[in-house]
């Protein structure tokens, strides 16, 4: 999910909300950070925000509105490493069944 929001209304609300646990409501990484922290490439976490597996703010200028970044929450991208560990673990499990003659 992407939501926009003012570079303005960003910096109010991640000053305001530095000493908050909600704080990863509104602040995280960008998707460079993301794609390193994860080993995929921007385009990837890019995919990721478009299926709605990651969410995102998209900053935009106050006068121009024109794109200053993208920011991926980092309660949803906490999410989303969860995710992929027990998918991974899911993977990973084989099955050995029994010879049945």
């Amino acid at each position: 999910m992407q939501k926009t929001i003012t570079l303005k209304d960003w910096l109010r609300k991640t000053r305001r909300e530095t000493d908050d646990p909600s704080a990863s409501k509104v602040q995280g990484p960008s998707p460079g950070g993301v794609a390193v922290e994860l080993g995929i490439t921007r385009q990837s976490v890019h995919q990721a925000i478009d299926r709605g597996d990651l969410d995102a703010w998209r900053v935009v200028d106050d006068s121009t509105g024109k794109l200053r970044a993208i920011i991926i929450t980092a309660a949803s991208l906490k999410r989303y490493k969860d995710l992929r560990e027990i998918q991974g673990r899911r993977k990973g499990v084989q099955l050995s069944l029994p010879n049945v003659t």
